[in-house]
């Protein structure tokens, strides 16, 4: 049978034990958290720069569009000037036609 100073010390040194995996777990444990924060800290460091870019991007697209809209505004203006011009002349050649078809003579 142990005595009381053996069992003590047995127990001190299982305590010892748990202390030791303890502090190893906290250690790995830091470490961890370390590692996480320095991979957040980076990922927000992408995630910055990505918002800036995509910003960048959404007014250099405004800026095209607006551009795009002014020149095809003046492309339908022109093609509607040019519309306008094919109506006035084909209604000139309908008048000129029916002028040709009254002087003709009629059919026996």
């Amino acid at each position: 049978m142990y005595t009381q100073e053996d069992r003590l010390a047995a127990l001190e040194q299982k305590v010892a034990a748990l202390e030791r995996q303890v502090f190893a777990r906290q250690a790995e444990q830091g470490r961890s958290i370390s590692d996480l924060q320095h991979d957040l800290t980076i990922l927000l460091g992408l995630t910055t720069k990505e918002i800036e870019l995509t910003n960048g991007l959404r007014t250099e697209l405004r800026t095209e569009i607006g551009s795009l809209r002014e020149d095809m505004n003046e492309r339908f203006a022109q093609h509607d000037q040019q519309f306008s011009d094919i109506k006035a002349l084909l209604a000139q050649h309908t008048a000129l036609f029916a002028e040709i078809l009254a002087r003709l003579p009629e059919k026996p």
